[in-house]
């Protein structure tokens, strides 16, 4: 127990090969950016054409106003998509291509 009363108990890794220890200060989101998609897919799905639009804001990041998020493309050295981001709710979820 901590002078402060607080308890801090932690185990596992941020993610895959980073050996950096968890600790008190590191934010968690709640949720996935999965779900997310599936909604927008099954939306799209039932009522046809979507029925929300994805503004442009430079050459890799564009917005929603429907979900209010962000969203970033990063590529590799060919122009390549690898990675999109959502920038939502003070949070980014990447979610990586998989091979």
């Amino acid at each position: 127990m901590k002078a402060s009363g607080r308890r801090l108990v932690a185990y596992g890794h941020l993610e895959k090969g980073d050996a950096r220890p968890l600790d008190g200060d590191i934010v968690f989101e709640i949720g996935s950016v999965t779900k997310v998609f599936t909604s927008l897919l099954l939306a799209d799905m039932v009522s046809g054409p979507p029925t929300f639009e994805i503004f442009p804001e430079a050459e890799r990041d564009c917005f929603d106003k429907v979900i209010n998020a962000q969203f970033t493309f990063v590529t590799n050295s060919r122009g390549k998509a690898t990675e999109l981001i959502l920038h939502q709710n003070g949070l980014d979820q990447h979610a990586k291509q998989i091979e």
